[in-house]
C-alpha cells in the first residue's frame, strides 16, 4: 500500500507540473507584426531576453500595448510581473524597441517635490532602465538640457515680504556640474540649463539638489514641478553641438529668465544688487558676433503705498567682460507701480557683444522717496540679440 501511495503522489505531482507548463498561451508581437507564443506558468511569463535582441535596436521589454506608457509585462532582462491567476494575463503583448541612432535623444524625468524651510531635497532623473543601461555602457560625448518650474513662495509677515530662496546643484555621477541660486517669489518661472558631460557619467546618475539655507528666514515652502532633462549623445560631438547646444536659449534673439531676481528695498535698506552670468553656450553664440546687439529687459515690480504717498525705485543694468571691465550700462529706469505688480520695460545697446560675460543689476531708492514702505522686484526677463 505504501508503494502504491508513493506512485500516486508522483503521478499527481507530474500532472501538476504538466498543467503549470501548459497554461494560457500568450502571443508576443514584435515591431514587424510577427508573433510567437509563450505559456503562462508559475504566476508569470518566461522568455529568453537574448532571443529578442536585434542589431541596431535596444530591447525595452514586453508591454500590454504598443507604447511604453502601457503596463510592462516582461522587463528587458526577461523578468515577468507576478500574476495571481492566468485570468489576469493579457492574451497579446508587444515586444518594444528603441532604435539606435547616430545621435540619440533620451528623456529623463523626476517627480515633483517641495522643499520646506531650512531643509534639503535631492531627486534623481530617471529614464527607461534598458536605456539607462545602454547609456552607461557607451563612451560618448553628451549634452543635457534640463528644465523645470520653480516657485519659492514669499512669506508676508506684518506687511513685510520675506523672500524665499534656495540653492541648487545639478549633479552628474554625484559631481557638481552646475550650481546657483533660485528665487522666484511672485510666480512660477522656468529654469533651463545646458550641461556638457559624457554618457558614462550620465549613466551613473543625474540628480537635482535643492537646499533652503539657514540664512533663509521664510517659513514658506518652495515648489519644483515639470522636471524634464533631455540628453543628446553620440560619436559625432561636432554634429551634436551644431544641432543641440543652443536649445535652451529661446531662439534668436536669446531669451533668459534671471533665476534669482527677487529684490526689496525700503528706507532702512535702500540698495540691493544681483548678477546674471551668461551660460557658456550663450557666450559661445555671441563670441562670433561683431555687430552691436540690443539687450531688452522686462521687470515685474511694485511698491506698497503709505497713505497717499507714492513709492518708487530705480533699476540699472551694467554689462561686464570676463575680467570685470565695464562694457556699457543702461540709463537709470524709474519704477513706480503702487498697489499692483506691473512690468517696467526698456533696452540698451552693447557695441562689442562677443565680450559679454556678466550683467550686473542694481536696484535702489532715493532719500526723496518719503514712503517708509517696501518696494519689490519680483521677476526679470532679458532678451539679447
Amino acid at each position: 500500500m505504501k508503494r502504491l501511495f508513493r506512485v500516486g503522489l508522483c503521478s499527481i505531482f507530474a500532472l501538476m507540473s504538466l498543467t503549470a507548463c501548459s497554461g494560457k498561451e500568450v502571443s508576443i508581437i514584435n515591431e514587424q507584426g510577427e508573433n510567437s507564443m509563450i505559456n503562462f506558468a508559475d504566476h508569470g511569463l518566461s522568455i529568453d531576453p537574448d532571443a529578442y535582441q536585434k542589431d541596431g535596436y535596444i530591447f525595452l521589454g514586453c508591454y500590454a500595448g504598443q507604447t511604453t506608457e502601457t503596463e510592462q509585462i516582461i522587463d528587458h532582462k526577461g523578468k515577468s510581473r507576478y500574476y495571481e491567476s492566468e485570468d489576469e494575463v493579457p492574451s497579446t503583448i508587444y515586444a518594444l524597441y528603441e532604435k539606435i541612432e547616430d545621435i540619440m535623444c533620451v528623456t529623463f524625468k523626476a517627480d515633483n517635490f517641495t522643499v520646506g524651510s531650512q531643509s534639503t531635497k535631492t531627486v534623481e532623473f530617471t529614464t527607461h532602465p534598458a536605456l539607462a543601461e545602454y547609456i552607461g555602457k557607451q563612451n560618448q560625448y553628451a549634452i543635457i538640457n534640463m528644465n523645470f518650474l520653480h516657485f519659492e513662495h514669499v512669506a508676508d509677515i506684518a506687511g513685510v515680504g520675506f523672500y524665499n530662496f534656495t540653492n541648487y546643484k545639478i549633479l552628474v555621477n554625484d559631481k557638481t556640474s552646475d550650481e546657483g541660486h533660485l528665487r522666484s517669489s511672485y510666480k512660477s518661472m522656468t529654469f533651463t540649463q545646458m550641461i556638457e558631460t559624457t554618457t558614462q557619467d550620465l549613466g551613473a546618475g543625474l540628480k537635482l539638489q535643492i537646499k533652503s539655507p539657514d540664512s533663509n528666514y521664510s517659513t514658506k515652502s518652495a515648489e519644483y514641478t515639470n522636471l524634464v532633462a533631455k540628453a543628446y549623445f553620440g560619436d559625432d560631438q561636432e554634429a551634436i553641438m551644431e544641432q543641440h547646444q543652443y536649445e535652451n536659449l529661446g531662439g534668436d534673439p536669446m531669451k533668459f529668465n534671471v533665476q534669482n531676481p527677487s529684490m526689496v528695498v525700503n528706507m532702512g535698506d535702500s540698495n540691493e544688487s544681483i548678477d546674471f552670468f551668461l551660460p557658456w553656450n550663450a557666450k559661445k553664440k555671441l563670441s562670433t558676433v561683431t555687430d552691436p546687439v540690443t539687450i531688452k529687459f522686462s521687470v515685474d515690480n511694485y511698491g506698497r503705498k503709505l497713505l497717499l504717498m507714492s513709492n518708487w525705485a530705480y533699476i540699472k543694468f551694467t554689462v561686464y567682460d570676463e575680467l570685470g571691465m565695464e562694457l556699457t550700462s543702461s540709463e537709470d529706469y524709474k519704477m513706480e507701480n503702487n498697489g499692483d505688480v506691473k512690468a517696467t520695460v526698456g533696452s540698451f545697446k552693447v557695441e562689442n557683444p562677443s565680450q559679454i560675460h556678466r550683467i550686473g543689476i542694481s536696484f535702489w531708492r532715493t532719500s526723496k522717496n518719503a514712503s517708509t514702505m517696501f518696494y519689490y522686484v519680483h521677476t526679470i526677463a532679458l532678451t539679447i540679440g
